[in-house]
């Protein structure tokens, strides 16, 4: 099933290989019960840690989705709950200190803002990423 879930390549036959070729290991290696058991043990932690980190990652999501400008943040390429919710997180909550959209926009760097020039007298204008 764990093979399965994980899209792998024919995950019967797969399971059913590693298994008959465990079953066949007929060389003991001197501390494999402790190591084997020590492993099991901290497989048990990283799957108990991954639980935890996806009831965080929804609860930081949940949070996140109340948030008044959430909607507008998640709009922005690349923006998904998390990343919105760090970027408020570094911005104090504020999102109304940028004053409008299209600044918000240029000091995150998706948009391209047009600076005037001068050279040799001429008018022209050249594009500078924020």
């Amino acid at each position: 099933m764990w093979l399965r879930k994980r899209k792998a390549y024919n995950a019967s036959r797969l399971a059913g290989t590693a298994i008959e070729a465990a079953n066949c290991q007929l060389v003991r290696v001197a501390g494999q019960d402790v190591a084997a058991s020590t492993v099991a043990r901290l497989a048990h932690h990283v799957l108990s840690l991954n639980i935890e980190l996806r009831e965080l990652d929804s609860s930081i999501e949940e949070r996140f989705r109340r948030h008044r400008h959430a909607e507008v943040i998640e709009s922005m390429p690349g923006f998904e709950p998390v990343l919105g919710a760090e970027f408020l997180a570094a911005i104090g909550g504020d999102v109304s200190a940028f004053g409008s959209a299209d600044k918000l926009a240029a000091m995150s760097g998706l948009a391209v803002q047009l600076k005037e020039t001068y050279d040799s007298g001429s008018r022209a204008f050249c594009l500078r990423r924020s």
